[in-house]
Order: structure tokens, then sequence, then C-alpha cells
């Protein structure tokens, strides 16, 4: 039944505190909402990933970047370090609104892909789009990270949004 719901309300607020944080980006954005807004909402979902890992039984034995891992073991997968790998990604620590394309692990992968994803976007879509829309100035006062194993988010978020 809340399937989504920590992970989505964690996500929106995050993506708030990201574009408090980097308001050259905001305003990026809100220069091109049409044009950035997929590219700035995969770039939220990589940059703060609201679940921080899952626990994963290997099913055949592998190779992982040369470490043999045996079928039945059990792995754990931290998107939050693979969405910053810098294998895979330039400048992995850099927020950018514009890094194309995307291919964070945020929605998982294959069989375990969050069945919510779509919904999600939407949701962090929907949102952005009204505050670059009526928001002309951010006012934060104060915010407190949610300190959790499982879940990344904002347990509080003291703001003033200006019209």
């Amino acid at each position: 039944v809340n399937a989504g719901g920590d992970t989505t309300r964690n996500l929106l607020a995050s993506g708030i505190q990201l574009l408090f944080d980097h308001p050259d980006q905001r305003a990026r954005l809100v220069a091109d909402l049409d044009g950035l807004l997929p590219t700035a909402t995969e770039e939220m979902l990589r940059y703060t990933s609201p679940v921080v890992h899952f626990r994963r039984t290997v099913t055949e034995d592998t190779v992982v970047r040369g470490q043999p891992i045996a079928e039945g073991e059990k792995v754990v997968v931290f998107y939050g370090s693979g969405n910053r790998d810098e294998l895979r990604f330039d400048d992995p620590d850099r927020f950018d609104v514009t890094r194309n394309p995307i291919e964070h692990l945020a929605f998982g992968r294959g069989i375990h892909h969050c069945a919510g994803a779509a919904l999600a976007r939407l949701e962090l879509a929907g949102l952005l789009t009204r505050l670059a829309e009526r928001v002309t100035q951010f006012e934060m006062r104060d915010h407190e990270w949610d300190v959790n194993s499982t879940i990344l988010g904002l347990r509080h978020l003291d703001l003033t949004l200006h019209t």
C-alpha cells in the first residue's frame, strides 16, 4: 500500500533542496523547462537516489569487475555509489540538469525495476513545472536530512517560495 510513498515524497523534497543548493542549475531549468525537464528529473534521481540500498541473492556464478561472486551469495547494491560511479558518469559529484543520456540505478534494473517509476517521474515533473512557472525565489530557513539505512530523504524542509 505504501510503495512509492516514502521514496516519491523524499525525491520531491530532495529535488527542491537541489534546486536551492544549485541556483545556476535552477536558472538553466527555468530558462528551458520543456527541453530540460526530462534530464533534470533523471539527474535528481541519480544525484539523490531515494533508495539507499537493496540486498539481492546471486542466482548464478558471476564476476563483477574481477571479483567472483558465487550463486547463493548475498550482495548489497548501494544506489548512491553506483549513481556516482566515475567509470559511468563524467564528474559524478556535479549536479547537472543537462546531463544526458542518464542511466542511473534509482529505480533498479531488470526484473527489480520499480513498477511505479513512470508515476514518480510524472509527479516530479509536475512539481518542477509548477515551481518553474510560479516561484521566483527560494528562501531556505532550515532543513534536516533523515539518517536512515534504507531511504534517503529530508526529515524537515522549512522554506518560503516567493511568487
